[in-house]
């Protein structure tokens, strides 16, 4: 969005004020097309034009904000032609001989094309708006500055779309012993796959599953995938997103809590700085223990169980979640283990 014009300077009560920046416009379709007799069509994020003033300043014009096309086509009638256009607003001038300041003109916005800029019966403008006269001479003799930068450098084409995917719905619930991850699309812009990832803490992310996606696609898209080994507690699960040309973009995060089995196995102290004891309920049986990070890597293992327990230590493990896998007669146990400094 552009930014607001500053106010003008005043000790007369006749100051203007700065006015707004322009906003953003966002269109996403297969065509752009006119018909008919129309003499015009306008797509705009003007910045406004700031009013005049007295013997005090004047306001600044406000800059020019963004219109995005991630448009396929564009069919324009030469008798209803289409203009775009995210120019800065003017500055205020003073009426008045004394010089007294007028406002400074906004910069440009930009026009954003997805493909091509259309060339036919379309007219695109990102323009500086000017400065206002510092006084009342006319023509003007003394102006305060215009916005910065060359005219029309702010259009830009041929970027690829700015939405690779336009997501209807997505989720993470637990069903029985899995967790169950849905997700639904309206739009798929050159979406080569999504990866399901999982984190114990919300800022490391392990992939635990890949999808295909769509390519480009304009129908609504549905998606599964079970997740047969979820964590004990608290876990978060998300979606990134791989256009074909690698770029990647990741969806919120969904929270979910599972209350699988945790089995017989109990951690002490949790969370822990140092020593961490594990005991089995019964104070039976031997195996082994190992212990893997938030991004699914194996930080420790081959810890022995023997007569229901063991001992370890994580004082030098780095401070966050961690999830202890214990292989015990027969029986893989998950426990969540916090580490602390």
């Amino acid at each position: 969005m552009g930014g607001g014009g500053g106010g003008g300077q005043g000790n007369n009560n006749v100051a203007t004020a700065g006015v707004r920046g322009g906003g953003v416009v966002l269109i996403k379709a297969d065509r752009i097309r006119t018909t008919g007799n129309c003499g015009q069509r306008r797509i705009s994020a003007n910045g406004a034009s700031a009013g005049n003033a007295g013997n005090d300043g004047a306001g600044g014009g406000g800059a020019g904000g963004s219109v995005i096309l991630d448009v396929v086509d564009f069919d324009l009638s030469g008798s209803c032609p289409l203009l775009l256009e995210a120019n800065g607003g003017n500055g205020g001038r003073v009426n008045d001989g004394a010089s007294h300041g007028g406002g400074g003109g906004g910069g440009q916005g930009v026009v954003i094309f997805s493909t091509n800029a259309p060339t036919g019966n379309a007219t695109v403008n990102a323009s500086n708006g000017a400065g206002g006269c510092n006084n009342n001479s006319n023509p003007c003799n003394f102006v305060a500055g215009a916005g910065q930068g060359a005219g029309n450098s702010g259009i830009l084409e041929n970027i690829g779309t700015p939405l690779p995917i336009e997501l209807l719905a997505f989720q993470a619930v637990t069903v029985g012993d899995r967790v169950d991850v849905t997700w639904s699309t309206a739009v798929e812009m050159d979406n080569d796959h999504f990866q399901v990832q999982r984190s114990l803490d919300g800022d490391e992310w392990q992939g635990i599953g890949t999808l295909p996606g769509a390519g480009t696609s304009y129908n609504t898209r549905y998606y599964r995938h079970i997740d047969e080994a979820p964590l004990p507690g608290l876990s978060y699960y998300r979606l990134l997103q791989v256009d074909i040309d690698g770029s990647m973009t990741a969806t919120h995060t969904v929270p979910v809590q599972f209350e699988g089995r945790t089995g017989r196995a109990l951690l002490f102290p949790n969370p822990a700085k140092d020593r961490v004891e594990l005991r089995i309920d019964g104070g039976v049986g031997e195996g082994v223990l190992e212990l893997v990070d938030a991004a699914g890597r194996t930080v420790a293992q081959g810890i022995r169980i023997q007569g229901g327990m063991a001992v370890f230590h994580v004082d030098e493990l780095p401070a966050g979640a961690y999830m202890a896998l214990v292989q015990v007669e027969g029986e893989l146990l998950r426990q969540r283990l916090v580490v602390t400094r």
